[in-house]
């Protein structure tokens, strides 16, 4: 992605120097504009060893032989403002062109969209008048405003205003919809359920969530709107994604839990990634903590709901369903018994090893790369270890291709 970010004069305009690097390592191609107020706080001959291309200052627009600011709106495919101040809103909400930033945001085509990330006082934020810039900036259907944060601030106060940390702000344009496409409804299920044995003891399994991060990021980048019902332990699930326009994050806990969510969501859905590692087994839930002198060597449980089958069996002829399945041996007769008794559209069959017991190393959990074999109904589509990125580009691929 080709990138122009405009640094305006926010006291945190010195953490531009971090999001140029790590968007620089993402692959993308970033040229710098500053603004007057921002040269007054950082340099702008760092970016340059951070991965810009190239570093202007609010006044280089007049110093080429182009039309600079002209050739910038050409050149990039989005237009970042970060952070944004309150008086940089105002100028672009009023259609000033008195900087180069200014006017590049003037030129840019209608197709393009500016992503703004405002920075600064509670107060400010809350003025009436920066209340009114933001929307007229939100009306004019060409940029996005992205949320602030609550924490304390550079003037040692707490409350709203504090720029989005730098990572939720690089997945955010990461995965920001560039191209219009005929949008569909995801639901996407995924991360671990939670089944209380009592207030103490659960079961569980060691499932992330990294690889519905994945799937949920290829699809908001391809412009559908994704609803995610996630669970487990990992703490930063979908943190970074916070602030998406196309995303709804809904948390889960228990088997039963994931159900009833799944099943309020599913009627309106055009595809339902079942990606989620659920417990198949629960536990008759006890007050307290079950103590030793009460346990008589075994424990019971009961079979958990299996929701994609429920899914199946309430799916519309209009809906696709995607299908993973977690195995520690991906054998041909199991694959052939699961899309008997679970006809989906797709499925994705993963190896998978706790790491825990002694027979197996870690496989599958906690990685970038996993090995699958992927099916087209009950043809084999792909098989081997590949990135879940990877896995999320496929599949984001082959949901293109399913009519609405």
């Amino acid at each position: 992605m080709k990138l122009v970010l405009y640094v305006t004069g926010s006291i945190s305009c010195y953490k531009a120097y971090d999001l140029t690097r790590e968007l620089s390592k993402a692959g993308h191609q970033i040229k710098i504009i500053l603004s007057k107020g921002a040269q007054k706080f950082i340099k702008k001959e760092l970016f340059c060893f951070l991965g810009a291309l190239e570093t202007y200052g609010h006044e280089d627009d007049f110093n080429h032989k182009e039309i600079l600011h002209i050739e910038l709106a050409r050149w990039c495919d989005v237009m970042v403002v970060c952070p944004a101040s309150a008086n940089s809103l105002s100028t672009l909400a009023n259609g000033a062109a008195n900087d180069f930033g200014t006017s590049t945001y003037l030129a840019l085509d209608e197709k393009k969209p500016c992503l703004i990330f405002p920075a600064m006082n509670t107060k400010m934020l809350q003025h009436p008048a920066v209340k009114r810039n933001l929307k007229l900036l939100k009306d004019d259907g060409r940029s996005h405003i992205f949320p602030t944060q609550s924490g304390v601030l550079a003037c040692n106060e707490k409350g709203e205003g504090k720029l989005l940390s730098i990572e939720n702000i690089k997945t955010l344009i990461s995965s920001y919809p560039l191209i219009k496409t005929k949008a569909k409804k995801i639901l996407l299920s995924t991360g671990a359920s939670i089944n209380p044995l009592d207030d103490v003891r659960f079961i569980t399994n060691p499932a992330t969530g990294v690889t519905g991060e994945e799937i949920a990021r290829e699809l908001l980048r391809a412009g559908h709107y994704v609803t995610v019902i996630y669970g487990g332990t990992n703490k930063s699930l979908f943190e970074n994604f916070r602030g998406h326009p196309n995303l709804k994050l809904i948390k889960a806990t228990t088997t039963n839990d994931f159900y009833h969510k799944t099943i309020t969501e599913f009627s309106t859905t055009d595809v339902f990634i079942s990606s989620a590692a659920i417990s198949d087994m629960e536990f008759p839930y006890k007050e307290g903590k079950l103590k030793k002198k009460n346990l008589n060597g075994t424990l019971q449980f009961k079979q958990s709901t299996d929701i994609l089958l429920e899914i199946l069996n309430d799916k519309r002829a209009d809906q696709k369903i995607i299908g993973f399945a977690a195995e520690s041996e991906l054998t041909q007769d199991l694959i052939d018994s699961k899309l008997e008794r679970k006809p989906v559209d797709f499925l994705v069959a993963t190896k998978v090893n706790s790491g825990i017991s002694s027979n197996g190393a870690l496989e599958g959990f906690s990685s970038n790369i996993a090995d699958y074999k992927l099916f087209d109904g009950n043809k084999l589509f792909f098989e081997g270890k590949i990135k879940k990125s990877k896995l999320a580009e496929i599949l984001s691929e082959r949901i293109s291709h399913w009519p609405l």
